[in-house]
């Protein structure tokens, strides 16, 4: 069952959020991974056989459009006993790319029916700026598109007019 014929169904199953952030491409050799849940038994979650962490996050303003500008979501994630302050000063992240994956709780490598393949698309974002304080950080996403500044078309349009040459 498809993930949009499983959130049509009676009763859908929790969809669970996991956050990605890919510090390779900045220069470092890691990949941080959370996610805003845990399993019944306090077990880790795991999906594609890799771990996240269980932090508590809460993300706003992933929303899919075709008209007006481009989405800016922002994650807010605890910053218990400074633990993320220090990933912060040590990894320097900005530009790091940030993946939002939503599966249902049941096809998580330790659910009840294990399918990878049944996760929602990917939002994909680079991570552009961020505020800290002792409760917690909020970190601004901005599309690749806005990361690279590049402007849609890339090729500058020049009408002509009947019999011109170009």
């Amino acid at each position: 069952m498809s993930p949009s014929q499983e959130l049509q169904s009676l009763s859908p199953d929790t969809i669970i959020e996991l956050f990605e952030v890919d510090l390779r491409l900045i220069g470092q050799d890691i990949v941080l991974r959370f996610c805003n849940s845990q399993q019944a038994d306090d077990r880790a979650i795991v999906f594609g056989g890799q771990v996240y962490q269980s932090w508590p996050i809460e993300a706003e303003g992933f929303e899919v459009t075709s008209q007006g500008s481009l989405p800016e979501p922002v994650i807010s994630i605890s910053n218990y006993q400074s633990a993320l302050s220090a990933l912060l000063l040590a990894y320097k992240p900005a530009g790091a790319k940030v993946t939002r994956r939503r599966i249902f709780a049941k096809h998580l490598d330790l659910g009840s029916s294990p399918n990878p393949a049944a996760e929602f698309p990917s939002d994909i974002f680079i991570l552009d700026s961020w505020q800290e304080n002792q409760l917690f950080c909020r970190f601004r996403l901005i599309t690749e598109l806005e990361y690279l500044r590049t402007n849609i078309p890339r090729r500058r349009v020049v009408a002509l007019r009947y019999g011109e040459e170009v």
